[in-house]
C-alpha cells in the first residue's frame, strides 16, 4: 500500500499492527484524526470569526477569508453562504459601511464571490 510512505514514522507506528488489513489501517487513520476534528473546527472558526481586515486588499483578505472556510469544509464543517458573507461584512474597516449595508438589503443576498466583486470595486 502506498500510503506507508507517505505518513511520519510516529504515525506509522500508530497504525501498522502486524495482520492488519489495508482497511483496518484506514480505519485507524480516520479514527485518530477524526478525534481532533472539533478541536480543529472551532479553532478554524475562532480564527475566522477574529480576522481583521486592516491595510490588505479586498481580493487578499477574501482569499484568506476562503482558506479558512475551505479547510472547515475538509474536516466536514461547511460555513452556509450566508454565513460566510455576514462574517466578511462584519469584519470590514468603516469605509466600507455604505456598501455593506447596500449588500445586506440584497434580495436574495448575494453569494460570497458577488460580493467580494462588489467590495473590491469600491475599494
Amino acid at each position: 500500500m502506498q500510503i506507508y510512505s507517505t505518513l511520519t514514522q510516529p504515525i506509522l507506528i500508530m497504525v501498522l499492527k502486524y495482520g492488519h488489513k489495508d482497511q483496518d489501517v484506514w480505519k485507524t487513520l480516520d479514527d485518530l484524526f477524526r478525534e481532533k476534528k472539533d478541536a480543529r473546527s472551532i479553532e478554524l472558526e475562532n480564527e475566522l470569526c477574529s480576522m481583521v481586515h486592516s491595510d490588505r486588499s479586498i481580493m487578499e483578505f477574501c482569499q484568506k477569508i476562503h482558506v479558512k472556510v475551505d479547510l472547515l469544509a475538509n474536516i466536514g464543517s461547511r460555513v452556509p453562504e450566508k454565513t460566510l458573507v455576514a462574517y466578511l461584512l462584519n469584519i470590514l474597516e468603516p469605509k466600507f459601511n455604505n456598501i455593506a449595508t447596500l449588500i445586506c438589503h440584497r434580495k436574495p443576498l448575494s453569494v460570497f464571490l458577488q460580493v467580494r466583486s462588489m467590495l473590491a470595486l469600491e475599494e
